[in-house]
């Protein structure tokens, strides 16, 4: 998409553990809960044409808020797409969405971070 020039207004990520997840509902959640918080900022950066890999960017999270809909399962696929609905002043939205295999929605996510992006002097 870079080297079209193109920009991606989401992202969707399937997740699920390596191995077997002990039956627990607690860590099911915590593991949702903290992969929530790895991607969410990737649709702010990716809806300005931008890459982690690629780009000099900046980030940090200002706040970061779950809402819990559905007990989760690690043990099988979970889907994470996510957006941003907006970023002005060095600041960015993400949203999230958890969605289980069966396609019910399971959590939504929303984290505002601070970015700074750094372009490389030519």
């Amino acid at each position: 998409m870079r080297d079209k020039g193109e920009r991606l207004p989401h992202n969707w990520v399937w997740l699920k553990a390596l191995g077997v997840v002990p039956d627990d509902p607690v860590l099911h959640t915590a593991m949702m809960v903290y992969s929530s918080d790895t991607t969410v900022l990737d649709s702010v950066v990716t809806t300005h044409g931008l890459s982690w890999g690629f780009d000099r960017i900046f980030a940090a999270s200002a706040n970061h808020s779950v809402w819990f809909h559905r007990p989760v399962n690690f043990n099988d696929w979970v889907l994470y797409s996510t957006s941003s609905p907006v970023a002005a002043n060095s600041r960015g939205l993400g949203a999230g969405d958890f969605f289980d295999g069966a396609g019910q929605l399971v959590a939504t996510v929303v984290q505002e971070g601070v970015l700074k992006y750094f372009p490389r002097s030519k």
